[in-house]
């Protein structure tokens, strides 16, 4: 089989790029970091694929809100800023395409999520977000001796091991953040993430707000009309556009954004942001956190005044202005909403198909879904070939034999009650292994050959779940994988007709219209049964009809294509090896090279 890691291939041509620093971390189990969500090229990305960035040198003395130590370390790092440009943020097409409104969600692998806005990322110089591969600590030059004299051993031993302890990596750095409650360890994941705010953007509208309404996530939602009830301050201003350059250097005078977050009762959390928007639809996103844990982010405010004189129409009652970044992109006339919004991606049980073989096969949106997984159930053979992509993930059990096709075939003495008595059995442990992740917050992918929504083998958990805890990742089936290879127009006379053998023995009359009419039956699982089945298809098409046996589709090097008759297939069939992995195809749509029908 092909294994081809096609998103990875595209960063590891890019990360080839220069040269490698002098500090690594060493694992013995390297994890894997992947860049995903709204992007073109998403990225699997090791800690030896970092280190062969041009990484900056970056010193952190690390203290978290509730006043714990977390360590001096100097790292190795690379700027987030330079992963994001090579996976290429691409919003989907919409009225709104400047990326302001973008959020960037970051997980560790306990499931611990950071939002980061795009703002702050592209906003500000590279090295202040940033990624690192390699730490070590800055050590005190003074002796315990030296330090005896103003501290017992007592006191100051516990800061000294705090610099010995693991550092996870890849490692978010904030250089900005007075506290390192953002700078998140053992990072699994990066999305980007498209909001798609219900705001519609009219460039005819008035840029005026005569109020503006706090709401979202907030204790006591707002409607604010004037300022000065609250403590107000002053902020200096070099005005920078991207397209119109700059203009000048202005005072404004306004509440800082975290009071009035603070007066809605908002109770900051790191995966959550604040979507300021105005009546024409223009808008901006601040990640909690960087309002709340950098010093620059406390200066952001919501004006009423430039220099001096309150804001006049057009230009509405209220600004936001954003001080210290290297553009005014954020800046937001005429407010009229600053929405609290929750980005915290709760846990789902993800059932993704996987394609009929290569893995090559597999799609972008499936990746997508694995880099949200932290924990999977899948079958040992996709476990191994898809193992890059699952670094670091819990297996928590093989789906593979609570299948029922697999069940049945082991076991043909069962009756169908027995059968299905022992496989509820069977299931009652792994779905409380399922149940208990989602729990903990923790999101599962349940892995399955081709498209699982297609005869898949990952049915039955279905049963177990609520249909709100369950995503579906559509994937390409055997059946795409099998047209190519029999490259016909198999629609050509109108139906094509997808079934499996009990369908068909129970759906006689199904049967003789598909023959009438001349449409395209496909088997599923028929390589087995269809010798019995024969005596039934004679009932009702002609010996000469053709039918077409496609072998292993989507695994390369084992596909087979026979081209045969309804009066030659039994013969056929009696010959290959293989009895499982196949489709049948039968009709008269067969006889026609693709593109022959009129």
């Amino acid at each position: 089989m092909k294994k081809v890691a096609f998103a990875a291939a595209f960063g590891l041509l890019l990360v080839a790029l220069i040269g490698i620093p002098r500090l690594r971390a060493a694992d013995p189990a390297p994890p894997v970091l992947t860049v995903g969500g709204i992007v073109k090229h998403p990225l699997r990305l090791t800690l030896d694929d970092l280190a062969k960035f041009r990484s900056i040198p970056l010193q952190m003395n690390e203290v978290s809100r509730d006043g714990r130590f977390h360590g001096v370390f100097r790292y190795q790092a690379v700027p987030l800023r330079t992963l994001l440009e090579m996976a290429l943020i691409e919003k989907e097409a919409q009225d709104f395409t400047k990326p302001v409104d973008v959020a960037v969600r970051l997980r560790d692998r306990q499931g611990r999520q950071v939002v980061l806005s795009w703002g702050e990322i592209f906003y500000s110089n590279p090295g202040e977000i940033a990624l690192a591969y390699s730490a070590e600590p800055v050590m005190p030059r003074h002796s315990a001796a030296n330090c005896a004299s103003c501290h017992s051993p007592a006191e100051y031993q516990p800061a000294l091991d705090v610099l010995k302890r693991r550092v996870g990596f890849p490692k978010l750095l904030l250089t900005g953040d007075f506290f390192n409650d953002r700078n998140l360890e053992d990072v699994v994941s990066i999305e980007v993430l498209d909001l798609h705010p219900d705001i519609r953007v009219d460039r005819s509208a008035k840029p005026y707000s005569k109020s503006f309404r706090i709401a979202g996530t907030v204790d006591k939602p707002m409607e604010i009309s004037n300022l000065a009830r609250y403590e107000q301050i002053e902020v200096q201003k070099k005005v920078v556009g991207t397209g119109r350059g700059y203009h000048g250097l202005h005072r404004y005078r306004g509440v800082p954004l975290v009071k009035l977050l603070e007066a809605a009762g908002v109770k900051p959390e790191l995966d959550q942001a604040v979507l300021v928007s105005a009546p024409d639809g223009y808008r901006a996103l601040f990640a909690m956190g960087e309002l709340f844990l950098s010093p620059l982010g406390r200066r952001i405010i919501v004006a009423a005044s430039q220099n001096g004189k309150p804001f006049q129409d057009p230009g509405g009652r209220f600004t936001m202005i954003v001080p210290d970044e290297l553009t005014d992109d954020r800046d937001v006339q005429a407010v009229d909403r600053i929405e609290v919004v929750d980005l915290r991606q709760r846990a789902k049980l993800f059932i993704i198909g996987v394609g009929p073989g290569d893995t090559s096969l597999i799609t972008l949106e499936a990746l997508s879904a694995l880099q949200k997984a932290d924990a999977m159930a899948a079958p040992d053979d996709i476990a191994k070939r898809f193992a890059p992509y699952l670094t670091g993930k819990e297996q928590l059990f093989d789906p593979l034999k609570m299948a029922r096709p697999l069940f049945t075939r082991q076991n043909p003495q069962l009756s169908k009650e027995e059968i299905d008595r022992r496989l509820d059995t069977m299931r009652q442990e792994p779905v409380k292994k399922i149940k208990a992740a989602l729990a903990a917050g923790r999101s599962v992918a349940f892995l399955d050959w081709g498209d699982p929504l297609i005869y898949g083998s990952s049915r039955w958990v279905r049963n177990y779940f609520e249909e709100d805890e369950i995503v579906s990742v559509a994937a390409m089936s055997s059946f795409n994988a099998a047209n190519a290879m029999v490259a016909r127009d198999i629609g050509g006379n109108g139906s094509i007709i997808i079934s499996a053998p009990d369908g068909l023995r129970r759906n006689e009359d199904l049967l003789r219209a598909v023959a009438a009419n001349g449409d395209t039956l496909a088997i599923f699982m028929g390589l087995k049964d269809f010798q019995e089945l024969l005596p039934l298809f004679r009932k009702h098409y002609v010996g000469g009809t053709p039918v077409n046996l496609a072998y292993a589709a989507g695994i390369s090097g084992r596909e087979k294509l026979v081209r045969t008759t309804l009066d030659e297939v039994s013969k056929k069939l009696a010959d290959e090896e293989e009895k499982f992995l196949g489709l049948i195809y039968v009709g008269p749509a067969l006889a026609h090279q693709a593109g022959a029908w009129p």
